[in-house]
């Protein structure tokens, strides 16, 4: 089911609350799991959130990739 913007958001930021730091593989997985998908690509929703100031966002070489959080 391709969720809205809205409900996107709240979900990433009501994921974000719970785990603090998180990569974008792991909310992309905790998303797919709800049985749900993002409006885009989980990684060009994601910087569309940072880019709102809704979410930071930062490149970790120890993750191997963005890690995203509020």
């Amino acid at each position: 089911m391709l969720l809205g913007e809205e409900e996107a958001e709240l979900l990433v930021i009501q994921f974000l609350r719970e785990h603090g730091k998180a990569t974008t593989r792991e909310i992309e997985m905790f998303v797919r799991n709800t049985g749900k998908q993002c409006p885009d690509e989980a990684v060009k929703f994601l910087m569309k959130l940072k880019m709102k100031g809704k979410i930071k966002g930062e490149v970790s070489a120890e993750a191997k990739g963005w890690v995203w959080f509020l």
